[in-house]
């Protein structure tokens, strides 16, 4: 199916049917769709997060950063 010219794709499918076609789709679909529900869950995290619990974990992850900065330019 990595045919690079569309003569190429017409011919197979005239020999193999329109089924490895209809099979690559959905899988890309599926595939965009599980991408798209991974980038959703941060957010959909933080919308049901209260505000104590934000600033919470805003500053405990501030405060991880800053101490990883520090490891680095104590480094250099």
């Amino acid at each position: 199916m990595s045919d690079f010219y569309p003569q190429d794709r017409h011919r197979d499918r005239k020999e193999e049917g329109e089924q490895p076609y209809k099979d690559a789709r959905e899988t890309l679909s599926e595939n965009e769709a599980e991408l798209r529900n991974r980038a959703d869950e941060p957010w959909i995290a933080a919308e049901h997060e209260g505000d104590e619990a934000r600033s919470a974990r805003l500053k405990s992850e501030a405060e991880d950063r800053l101490k990883e900065v520090q490891s680095e330019m104590d480094k250099s």
